[in-house]
């Protein structure tokens, strides 16, 4: 079998999608399955692909249009038109994205089996942000796109429903991210972290891992963390991502405006043994989204031992279901009160963390969610050649 990949960006800074295709790239790499990931960099997508081991990676220049349409590639568009075709099943990342659109078109051409991954794009928030953009360009062109997909693939049974919501006519397999067990055997010390950043010693620490946007819910964490900081002296906050477009900047100011400034500690992206650093030296995990696909920060978190307060709108029951965690309402209130819960109980906290690793290495290895890729992979494969329209594959995940 041989596995093309299509995303907008390998780049960190990218989050969450970027680090799934990645693993998978590298999980089918080491099952040996042949696979390529074709990807942009450059404007809006970031300049520095991650290298993928085992896996041919091939990044493309983005164009002069890269600012109006993400991923803007012409040099991608013309390489995929070349190469579709020495590949069983094309796998697409992501919506909205130049990428998608040219594998969408080199996949129709060369007559090859397609997937795609909405990665929590069709979500109410997600849909909302430059909405009138969106529904013209869903009737335009995403709608057609997803229709002749082989198969659509979901994170979440909750993305299932939106996917379903759109009556759109490809079945939707469930299946869920995973994380590398492996890069959480062994950890820093625990006062690495707070060497680095004095201003952690003493402290308990919430901590917050992933972009510095509004989908993210920061502004609900601020107000929130202003709450528990009148009760909990001890309290510190510190928010781990790259920033983009601009929010850190309005954060920033709404901390100070909030007067809880000095009890906050915007590090920026860390990677590695930095971010092991920082997850070990932490208390409290908190995540508190508008809208989320399947957070793999979630999974790094509980892979580190620490419990975990999530919204809602992150559609991972699990984690609270497993004793792992608490999962709240999209409100600062709600997500006070869970934080100011556990601040209360390190024994509570210490028992949820070794129940999150536990949930995580029972469901959430990359090693496990490849297996469930690879027989997709296969039936698509399968019912392709055999001329069978894909509408039988399974619907749970």
């Amino acid at each position: 079998m041989r596995v093309l990949q299509v995303a907008p960006s390998l780049s960190l800074s990218w989050g969450g999608p970027a680090a799934v295709v990645s693993n998978l790239g590298q999980t089918l790499a080491k099952k040996g399955v042949a696979t390529t990931v074709v990807t942009t960099r450059g404007t809006r997508v970031g300049v520095n692909p991650v290298d993928l081991a085992g896996v041919e990676t091939r990044a493309f220049p983005t164009g002069v249009l890269g600012k109006l349409w993400t991923g803007y590639s012409p040099a991608l568009a013309k390489s995929l038109r070349k190469m579709v075709g020495e590949f069983d099943v094309v796998h697409i990342h992501e919506l909205w994205n130049h990428p998608h659109f040219a594998a969408y078109q080199a996949a129709n051409r060369f007559r090859k089996p397609y997937i795609v991954s909405v990665h929590g794009n069709l979500g109410s928030w997600a849909m909302g942000h430059k909405g009138l953009r969106k529904r013209l360009y869903f009737a335009a062109i995403q709608r057609r796109m997803l229709n002749h997909a082989s198969a659509l693939h979901a994170l979440t049974q909750e993305e299932k429903r939106q996917i379903d919501a759109q009556r759109l006519v490809p079945p939707v397999k469930v299946i869920s991210n995973g994380i590398d067990l492996q890069e959480f055997q062994t950890f820093p010390p625990r006062d690495e972290f707070g060497n680095k950043y004095p201003q952690t010693l003493g402290k308990t620490v919430c901590l917050f891992l992933g972009r510095i946007h509004p989908i993210k819910g920061l502004d609900l964490l601020a107000n929130a963390f202003a709450q528990v900081r009148q009760s909990h002296k001890a309290a510190f906050l510190v928010i781990v991502g790259p920033d983009e477009m601009g929010y850190r900047a309005r954060l920033e100011a709404l901390v100070y405006e909030l007067g809880v400034a000095k009890d906050i500690l915007f590090t920026g992206p860390l990677v590695g043994r930095d971010k092991l650093a920082a997850l070990i030296a932490a208390d409290v995990f908190v995540l508190p989204s508008y809208s989320e696909g399947f957070s793999v920060t979630v999974l790094e978190a509980m892979a580190a031992s620490l419990p975990v307060v999530v919204s809602r709108q992150c559609f991972f029951p699990e984690a609270a279901r497993a004793g792992a965690g608490l999962e709240v309402e999209t409100n600062a209130n709600a997500l006070a009160g869970a934080l100011a819960q556990l601040l209360d109980q390190p024994q509570r906290r210490r028992e949820m963390g070794e129940q999150g690793r536990r949930l995580v290495t029972e469901r959430y290895t990359w090693d496990r969610i490849v297996d469930q890729m690879l027989e997709l992979y296969q039936w698509v494969i399968e019912q392709h050649k055999a001329g069978t329209p894909a509408v039988q594959v399974s619907e749970s995940g």
